[in-house]
């Protein structure tokens, strides 16, 4: 006979880390629930374990269950990564890091540990019975019955499945999906279930050689090892295995104790670290299971009064430790639909129309996300397992010099993690730097075709810049070659200066030396004085970019972009105009540093040994030569310095790597403890730069004997206007030269503005950006602004921002 329904009530198959966390997230919500539990325990020992992610861990601190899990972990510390030889692949505190950033640790234990903690903190126990064991479900417009093997019944308004990978309830709602039509809908679903590989996990005594707090990889070809020490040393393992063929249900193996041992005695003296093999952990075995791993991802979550979470309804492999915590989200998820229902009909049942809707909204808030999440996970397994080459290249070779990927991959995957709605969010999830934010991560990246397009007008100024620099230049060749003929130029008084001809001793860079040092010569050589400081104020104004382009190039979020190639970029901004190449840095530059590259707030740091050695670089490979061009030298000399000034992108790179080794690198320990440590020298490198610029400004304003408005714009009216001279040439060239770098420089500084507002990270209004911009343009000089705009945004970067509760 069926129990007796009163009020809205769920019943939940499957007392399971999802099951268990569902019926939490009701009881806070006023839901009742009823958990049905086929075992005779609820929280049985199958050698299990269980990872508790930042994502997993903020809900059940919501639930008040947290404090008492912590309480059984080791935090992960360390995670090393070896290849079957016992050689190191690569070593990282990237949990660590993790747990800066999210403000939880990556912690693992006990599966049936986890249980018992989930079950001791349900407020009343006698809605979670064992030994029912679910056989079918009836529906019916007014609710279901849900029928077990012993002859008892339950009814309920909904049914959630969370009895794991061979789900009754999932099949359940496929029968009932049958039988409301002719359409078979969920055809695909049916044969979704399948592996391709196997695991033997287990649970061993602690290991001499194998510390808490540690984790380690080894990677090998259709094989590798897991291996976490939790509190105490306790040693939770899983060796992973490349199947012959893939299989789909029905016909997914199923193994016996004899395959176990059959199958662990080739790994037996296979390297789990450097000097400790398999055989260890088998010694000390408390438990192990070898089961197939199955992969599922489902189209069909609900039916009418059916819905599935966890295991149910997205099965992935387990090397990334998202399964548990992707089902305690699914939980939340669902809690939360039905929180939302519920509330608006404390006096009636919902109808069966408001729960499809319901049921419906928990679907479509997880799906697209659960989905990308075991698309990683599976992923992963194939290459720690070294699939195909492509996975042995990058487990091998890439991701062992990658930095902090893999911390950031695994934050990408967390931060947009569901919460429990009805609740506040716990303080201490807010105190991390890398606060969670259900609009970014996984799946929710911005996408480069829209920011390429925004930032199109660089791509035009690009365009358009290359026109005017070029028909200048060849404007200007004839000019150039006959200089280079005679050896000498013109001056307007019918005397001439002599070009320097030989700087290196290598033939095609002595001739590449020496067309520049014709170009330069009549600035340099005080031969056309309205040019002189014309290219004065210019090279000024280069000292905020050269100081921008190198930070960009050391920016820990900027790694695997073309912003960490500053000196290429500057060597061809040398060789064809810092007019056409900026406006083409600032393009591929915006497109490939979205606000998401610096979610974690370790990202936006620069490295404190470049930090704190920038001016130093700056000032000697370029601020040093491009004053010397300047300087009361014999013309000679200069033209020397000129030529020596030529190749400054490289100087500077150079001096700067050498300068690091003048300073302790501590980079490693600021990126988890003091994401700030770097903001004290980057203030001093703006205020550099920026200070340098504005004095050549105001010193042009006070010096030039025709306005400024003129020293930087007449002439450049027309870029195919007959050309007169060398230095009517050179002088044009230079003006759109600058124009072009600095308007295009600009505009991108703008464009991050807007990316600083779209995220809510900057509160000013447009009038006030566009006025600070142009204000400090027109008063101290566009290499100035572009100092103290940059400088800004560094600012708002590295402030905190705190979330929404």
């Amino acid at each position: 006979m069926a129990e007796k329904a009163g009020g809205f009530k769920v019943i939940i198959v499957g007392g399971s880390i999802a099951g268990l966390t569902l019926a939490h997230c009701l009881q806070r919500g006023g839901i009742d629930f009823l958990v049905l539990e086929a075992h005779n325990d609820i929280s049985p020992q199958v050698g299990a374990s269980i990872g508790i992610f930042p994502s997993g861990a903020r809900v059940l601190d919501q639930l008040g269950i947290w404090d008492d899990i912590e309480d059984l972990i080791e935090p992960l510390l360390v995670s090393q990564v070896w290849t079957n030889e016992g050689e190191p692949l690569k070593k990282a505190d990237q949990s660590e890091l993790i747990r800066a950033r999210m403000g939880y640790p990556l912690a693992f234990l006990d599966r049936q540990f986890i249980l018992k903690v989930l079950f001791n903190h349900v407020d009343d126990k006698s809605k979670i019975l064992v030994n029912k064991k679910v056989l079918s479900v009836d529906h019916a417009a007014a609710g279901v019955v849900v029928n077990c093997k012993d002859g008892s019944q339950y009814v309920g308004d909904i049914v959630a499945g969370a009895d794991g990978v061979h789900s009754v309830i999932r099949h359940e709602m496929w029968r009932h999906a049958d039988s409301c039509g002719p359409l078979d809908l969920m055809a695909k679903d049916k044969t979704g279930l399948s592996t391709e590989y196997q695991c033997l996990f287990g649970i061993s005594s602690p290991v001499p050689g194998l510390k808490a707090g540690q984790a380690h990889r080894t990677y090998n070809k259709d094989w590798s090892f897991l291996v976490i020490l939790g509190k105490e040393g306790r040693c939770f393992w899983f060796i992973f295995e490349k199947l012959k063929q893939r299989y789909y249900a029905p016909n997914i193996p199923r193994y016996s104790t004899t395959d176990e041992e059959n199958f662990v005695k080739p790994y037996m003296k296979r390297y789990l670290s450097g000097n400790i093999t398999f055989d260890a952990l088998w010694e000390r075995k408390i438990t192990c299971t070898l089961v197939a791993l199955e992969e599922a991802q489902y189209e069909h979550w609900t039916f009418d009064r059916f819905a599935c979470l966890g295991d149910s309804i997205h099965k992935m492999t387990p090397n990334m430790g998202q399964g548990g915590n992707s089902a305690i989200e699914s939980a939340a998820a669902l809690a939360n639909s039905l929180h939302e229902i519920n509330e608006g009909n404390k006096r009636a049942k919902p109808s069966l129309g408001k729960l499809r809707n319901a049921l419906k909204r928990y679907e479509q808030s997880r799906q697209f996300r659960a989905k990308r999440i075991c698309d990683t996970a599976n992923d992963l397994t194939r290459l720690e397992a070294f699939a195909t080459l492509k996975h042995k290249i990058i487990g091998k070779y890439i991701l062992p010099r990658a930095g902090d990927f893999l911390a950031d991959s695994q934050c990408d995957v967390m931060i947009g993690a569901t919460k429990l709605d009805i609740l506040p969010v716990p303080p201490r999830s807010i105190q991390g730097n890398m606060p969670f934010d259900p609009k970014a991560g996984i799946g929710q990246k911005e996408s480069r075709k829209w920011r390429a397009l925004y930032a199109l007008p660089l791509l035009g100024l690009f365009y358009y810049g290359r026109y005017t620099l070029t028909t200048t230049l060849s404007l200007t060749a004839p000019f150039i070659s006959k200089a280079l003929m005679t050896g000498a130029i013109a001056t307007s008084d019918g005397a001439s200066v002599a070009i320097r001809s030989n700087f290196y001793g290598i033939g095609w860079l002595d001739k590449l030396v020496k067309r520049f040092v014709t170009v330069f010569t009549p600035s340099i050589g005080s031969l056309d004085q309205a040019q002189r400081l014309q290219m004065i104020g210019f090279m000024a104004d280069l000292t905020p970019v050269q100081i921008i382009w190198s930070i960009e190039g050391l920016r820990r979020g900027n790694m695997m972009t073309l912003a960490t190639l500053p000196t290429l970029f500057g060597i061809a901004y040398q060789l064809k105009g810092i007019g056409l190449v900026a406006p083409l840095y600032y393009f591929l530059h915006y497109i490939q540093t979205p606000q998401e590259k610096y979610l974690a707030a370790d990202n936006r740091l620069v490295p404190t040994v470049y930090a704190k050695t920038l001016i130093p670089a700056i000032t000697l490979g370029y601020v040093a030569p491009t004053l010397g061009m300047f300087l009361p030298f014999s013309i000679d000399t200069r033209q020397a310095i000129n030529g020596i000034w030529q190749l400054f992108p490289v100087w500077t790179s150079l001096l700067h790597t050498a300068l690091k080794f003048t300073v302790t690198d501590t980079t490693q320990k600021e990126r988890i403890h003091n994401v700030r440590a770097d903001m004290t020298y980057l203030r001093y490198a703006y205020a550099f730069g920026g200070c340098l610029s504005a004095a050549a400004y105001l010193y042009l304003w006070m010096t030039s004997p025709i306005p400024l408005r003129s020293l930087f714009f007449s002439g450049i009216s027309s870029p195919s206007a007959p050309v007169f001279s060398l230095s009517d040439g050179i002088g044009r060239f230079l003006k759109y030269d600058q124009i072009f770098s600095f308007g295009s420089g600009m505009f991108w500084e703008v464009l991050h503005f807007n990316d600083l507002k779209k995220a809510g990270k900057l509160k000013a209004g447009w009038g006030k950006i566009l006025g600070v911009l142009g204000g400090a343009t027109l008063v101290l000089g566009p290499g100035a602004a572009m100092a103290l705009g940059w400088a800004w945004r560094e600012e708002v970067l590295a402030a905190k921002k705190i979330p929404k509760a």
